[in-house]
């Protein structure tokens, strides 16, 4: 080997060193997720970002469920206030809160609808971050109260769970978590408790620092009382950010199995973080 051909592979291995050293978690809009994507309100039982920030957004969520055999449906439209807040360089808190949520539900012989207001979150998260790796073990109260809709009972909730992403390279990552929600709805002094867990698996690839493209699977399970599979899902999502730090993303959740009836999740954001820089 010539003496440029030395110089072109010392030249490209330390290119590549370079890109290795600059894959670090926690250092873009690659790194700026999950999306709550999936159906329900606020945050609650839903994976979490393992990286920690302070922000914004507004989300209006459509769901639809359409039985066409039992001749059902539902229509839910919904918003979710949600901010987030990095006391440290390693904590954030989180708090999520629903101020409307509107159902149209329709059968055979019966239409109702209604609006609700709730519920509420808070949260905790504690990010431990390594050369490519972002890991944060969370819990989370589900405040006690319910969305006005329900005119009987209140329902309480507690969540433990981790979400992690790995970088790959500049431009992608991979990213999963498991979420263990549990929730109590208490009725005549009598309680019913859910315990569902869920996990989740995406992959996240960046063309440019403006843009991130998302697509992955979520299992929702039950546990207790009665075990089965609530929804093996899939789900893609597109997130931009301007110079200032306003993000719009816009996400979708489609069941491809298990028991829950609903058709698809649609999902728009709207929201602000810290300023992005000049490229």
């Amino acid at each position: 080997m010539g003496r440029a051909g030395v110089v072109g592979a010392v030249v490209l291995v330390g290119l590549g060193f370079a890109g290795t050293a600059r894959a670090q978690p926690c250092a873009g809009l690659v790194d700026a997720g999950p999306l709550l994507a999936g159906p329900g309100g606020t945050d609650f039982g839903q994976v979490p970002e393992p990286c920690p920030a302070t922000d914004l957004f507004l989300r209006l969520r459509g769901e639809l469920l359409a039985d066409s055999n039992d001749f059902y449906g539902v229509l839910t439209a919904g918003a979710t206030l949600r901010a987030r807040w990095q006391f440290s360089p390693v904590w954030y808190l989180s708090a999520a809160f629903d101020p409307a949520t509107f159902r149209y539900a329709i059968n055979a012989v019966i239409t109702s609808s209604g609006v609700g207001v709730g519920p509420a979150t808070v949260g905790v998260h504690r990010t431990f971050a390594w050369q490519r790796t972002a890991l944060a073990a969370y819990s989370r109260v589900l405040l006690p109260f319910d969305d006005s809709a329900r005119h009987i009972g209140t329902r309480f909730g507690g969540e433990l769970g981790a979400s992690a992403s790995y970088r790959l390279c500049d431009c992608g990552s991979l990213r999963a978590g498991i979420s263990l929600p549990a929730t109590l709805v208490v009725i005549g002094g009598g309680g019913h408790g859910i315990f569902a867990p869920s996990g989740l698996f995406e992959g996240v690839y960046s063309p440019r620092r403006w843009v991130a493209l998302s697509a992955g699977a979520v299992a929702r399970l039950q546990a207790a009382p009665h075990g089965s599979l609530t929804a093996l899902a899939a789900r893609a999502a597109a997130r931009l950010e301007n110079r200032c730090g306003w993000h719009l993303a816009l996400a979708g959740d489609v069941p491809v199995a298990g028991t829950d009836r609903t058709d698809f999740t649609v999902s728009i954001f709207v929201g602000r973080g810290p300023p992005r820089g000049d490229d």
